[in-house]
């Protein structure tokens, strides 16, 4: 990262504002390709690690969990899964919403009121007409479209507008909430949290320098809080205490917070 941004800081040093405008947005064009194109890797795997169960004929959340900072919260209804299409000529854009169709486990129509553009009903359509029926479906969905860009479809309550929320995980971690504890349910492997020797079944006590009661609300509170302070400290480590599964005595990890592109180019 810091490479990075001295090359990028050198380049703007020499380059017309114009051509490093055009520099930026084709840096951030592969990238957003590049991203698109990683795989999801999590130990463990994903789709075993979603706590679910099947409840007249739906498949419920059994606790609250915490993807991409939002919490999901417990009982509410995992609808589907699918990948943004990209923006291009209808034809294409067509054809992809046909493969999804195909490949989609299950069929059970249900009313769609939301209002949105007519691009965004051609792509979520699709998504947003359909949901699971039973775990093992799902479970088969995503081992089988764990590409990144992935969006999860769900529904708070029957009463609830449908939501969506794209599958990432704060450094890695993915986060669930039972029995007052705030418990790690998988790590994305490679992640800041996988170099930090976070694992499934650890318990997050504390985060920097204050106690944690047990809920993901709470807990993104604190985080963002003890996250600013990291950025500012020389180290740049955020630090957790944690309680592992089957363990009474509380150990100490780090993740080091990535210094912030965007406000580095601004500087610059």
């Amino acid at each position: 990262m810091k490479t990075v941004l001295l090359a990028l800081r050198f380049l703007r040093r020499i380059l017309s504002v114009r051509d490093y405008a055009r520099l930026i947005a084709l840096l951030f064009i592969l990238g957003f390709h590049w991203i698109q194109a990683q795989v999801i890797e999590t130990e463990p795997l994903l789709a075993l690690a979603l706590p679910m169960e099947e409840k007249e004929n739906r498949v419920v959340l059994t606790q609250a969990i915490l993807i991409n900072k939002d919490i999901i919260p417990l009982g509410a209804t995992l609808r589907v899964l699918y990948v943004m299409p990209q923006i291009g000529d209808n034809e294409v854009r067509n054809e992809i919403i046909k493969k999804q169709q195909e490949n989609s486990y299950s069929r059970v129509p249900t009313k769609y009121t939301k209002e949105e553009s007519a691009l965004v009903i051609a792509s979520k359509k699709l998504a947003l007409e359909t949901r699971w029926t039973t775990t093992q479906l799902f479970k088969l969905k995503l081992a089988n479209q764990n590409t990144s860009d992935l969006r999860l479809v769900y529904q708070e309550n029957s009463e609830s507008q449908i939501q969506e929320v794209p599958l990432n995980f704060l450094h890695g971690l993915f986060l669930g909430e039972k029995s007052g504890k705030v418990t790690v349910l998988a790590v994305e492997k490679g992640s800041p949290a996988a170099y930090g020797s976070f694992i499934k079944g650890d318990g997050i006590i504390q985060i920097g320098s204050q106690k944690l009661e047990g809920t993901l609300s709470q807990f993104l509170t604190v985080y963002h809080e003890e996250k600013t302070k990291a950025e500012a400290s020389p180290s740049r480590e955020l630090l957790f205490q944690l309680l592992p599964e089957k363990q009474e005595s509380p150990v100490t990890r780090s993740i080091k917070v990535a210094l912030s592109l965007k406000s580095n180019l601004l500087d610059y």
